[in-house]
Order: C-alpha cells, then sequence, then structure tokens
C-alpha cells in the first residue's frame, strides 16, 4: 500500500510525449490519470457537449460549461485518502473557462490541486481567446504551481521540478544506428543550426539531422539533413533516440530549464551536446557524458571525437525524473 497522504488524479495530455512520460504512474493504484481524450470522445458524441466546448466559444462564450465537469473523473479509488488533483497541458488552460477546480473544491473539500507549467509561461495561451497566461489568476485557483523552467519559478514563485520522464522497457527497432541525433523545429535558429551542422560534418560521425517546417527555399544540404513537413510520432523519436549515441540540444531563445532532451539523455544512457549553460549546474551533470558549447566554434571535438566508441553511460538519477517521484514530490510538499 502506498504511504503518500493523497490519492492524485492527473489530468494529462493525451500527447504521445505525455502518455510515454507519464506511464510510471499509470497503472498505480493510488494514481488515475485523465487524457484529455476524453473530452475529444464527448464532443464526438455529445452535441450539447460539443456546442458548450466547441469552436463557437471563439465568437461567443456559451454558459454552463461547468455541467460537464463531473464526467471528467470517476471517484473510484479503494481508500477513502483525500486527492491530490494535479493540472497538466491544456487542462489548466481550460480551467478558466470550465471551473473545474471550483467543482473539485465544492465536491472534494478535502483536496488539493497542482497545477506543472511544461511550456514557458510566455508561451502558453488560453483557448477561445488566445489571451496569455494570467498568473495572479491562476494562483487563485491552485495549492501549488511548479514549473520546470528556473526563470519561470523566479518571476512567478512557482515550486521547480524537472521534466518527468519514463524509461523505455523495450529494444530499439532495426534502423541503422547513428551519432549524433537532432530533432527540432529550425524557428530562429536556423542560421545556428546549420553552422553547427558544418562543423560536425567535418567529422567521421553518423549524423540524424532533422529539421520541421523549413521552406523549401531555405533548405541547406537537402540530401544530408532529413527535412520534413511534419513532427514525426514521439515513439520515431524515441528509436531514434535509442539508436543513436549522444543528442544534440539546441535551446529555444528565453529558456531556462532541463528540456525533454535532458531528461531523455539521463532516462536512456544518452550522451548529450547541448548549448544549455545551465546544464553544468544540473544535478545529473557528468562532464564526461555531457558537453556544453554557447556556439559551433566552441565545440569540445575532445568529446565529440568520443562519442562513437562504445561506453557504459549511467547517471544514475533516474529515479528522480520518474513521475512517481513528481507526485511524491507534491505530496510532501502538502
Amino acid at each position: 500500500m502506498s504511504s503518500r497522504k493523497y490519492n492524485f488524479v492527473v489530468f494529462g495530455s493525451s500527447w504521445d510525449l505525455y502518455l510515454h512520460s507519464y506511464s510510471d504512474i499509470m497503472y498505480l493504484s493510488d494514481v488515475r490519470y485523465i487524457s484529455e481524450s476524453i473530452r475529444y470522445n464527448m464532443m464526438r458524441r455529445n452535441s450539447l457537449y460539443h456546442l458548450h466546448l466547441g469552436n463557437l466559444n471563439k465568437y461567443v462564450q456559451i454558459p454552463f460549461k461547468s455541467i460537464w465537469n463531473h464526467c471528467y473523473f470517476p471517484n473510484d479509488f479503494a481508500d477513502n485518502k483525500p486527492i491530490c488533483f494535479l493540472f497538466t497541458g491544456s487542462w489548466m488552460r481550460l480551467n478558466k473557462f470550465i471551473h473545474l477546480t471550483d467543482y473539485i473544491k465544492k465536491t472534494y473539500p478535502d483536496s488539493k490541486t497542482a497545477c506543472f507549467i511544461t511550456d514557458l509561461v510566455n508561451t502558453q495561451r488560453y483557448p477561445y481567446t488566445d489571451e496569455p497566461l494570467n498568473i495572479e489568476e491562476e494562483k487563485k485557483s491552485f495549492d501549488i504551481m511548479l514549473s520546470f523552467d528556473h526563470k519561470d519559478c523566479e518571476n512567478y514563485g512557482f515550486l521547480y521540478h524537472p521534466l518527468v520522464y519514463s524509461v523505455i522497457d523495450e529494444n530499439a527497432d532495426s534502423r541503422p544506428v547513428s551519432d549524433i541525433y537532432f530533432l527540432g523545429q529550425a524557428k530562429n535558429r536556423m542560421d545556428e543550426i546549420i553552422q553547427i551542422y558544418e562543423k560536425l560534418r567535418q567529422t567521421n560521425l553518423k549524423l540524424d539531422i532533422n529539421l520541421i517546417g523549413v521552406p523549401c527555399e531555405k533548405q541547406r544540404y537537402p540530401d544530408e539533413i532529413h527535412y520534413l513537413d511534419s513532427f514525426m510520432t514521439y515513439y520515431e523519436n524515441l528509436q531514434h533516440l535509442l539508436n543513436s549515441k549522444c543528442v544534440l540540444e539546441i535551446m529555444q531563445k528565453n529558456g531556462h530549464g532541463f528540456t525533454q532532451r535532458c531528461v531523455e539523455v539521463v532516462g536512456e544512457n544518452k550522451k548529450l551536446l547541448t548549448n544549455n549553460p545551465e546544464v553544468i549546474e544540473a544535478p545529473f551533470y557528468n562532464a564526461d557524458y555531457i558537453s556544453h558549447f554557447s556556439s559551433a566554434d566552441d565545440l569540445d571535438f575532445g568529446f565529440i571525437n568520443r562519442i562513437s566508441s562504445d561506453e557504459i553511460i549511467d547517471y544514475n538519477y533516474k529515479e528522480k525524473i520518474s513521475p512517481i517521484e513528481l507526485i511524491d514530490f507534491i505530496d510532501s510538499y502538502l
């Protein structure tokens, strides 16, 4: 039996990244994972629900959205411990309109509500209105708010917690093995990505570089770089990662924290080549496995030339990035 004070309901995403990352807790007796698919299914099957929460709200807010809140979570826990409701992704943003936290507080008066923001605050928008997140209003809905980004924690008073990841329990498929793997959108990083690629292609390493959404006229080295029209599935991304020895990370501008790439390399025992300056302060940092650079001109080719060598990699940190640790952390705080 769990020693946690609370049972947990995690309002999570249907995105395959989330389904994989949170898989460690999916079948725990004191945790229920509620994905967005419950809303999508209700939208397809119930015309009134579709009216209440559909796109018409972009033009006029339909009242009484909260009448559906009882449908999202059946309380089937075997004991009567209080419940902590953890909001992630679109559930937190939608709460502004469906008032799910109000329903929870009324229905489960001894419950707690928590929110884990896994993107930068300045990238978050409410559905329907596309307004930026109002953090001061959000704080009124939650007993505890967490973020993976150090700067957002500092700016908004969140508690810090790294992103979570559940280690893969299967072998890689048979696709070609690479030395360095990169996947990302070019956004405002195209020149920087190409400069780094030009340095790396001078080595004898096998590169698996994948760029998403780059117009044909801006594509460079099209015979060597894989240009994708859309994101690959998270499963396919993991297969690329499992078949590589090192992950290349090029951070978004203004990011402060340890990204999904960090938890993936820790979980799957891969090396990391990153321009995140904060990584050297990370509790899992190991100079044998992680190399930091600030530009293409200061890449550490001593480190890079050792990437292809076979060696045992273990950050001794896997249990710290499991979603089990996340709910333990919240449970101990409350």
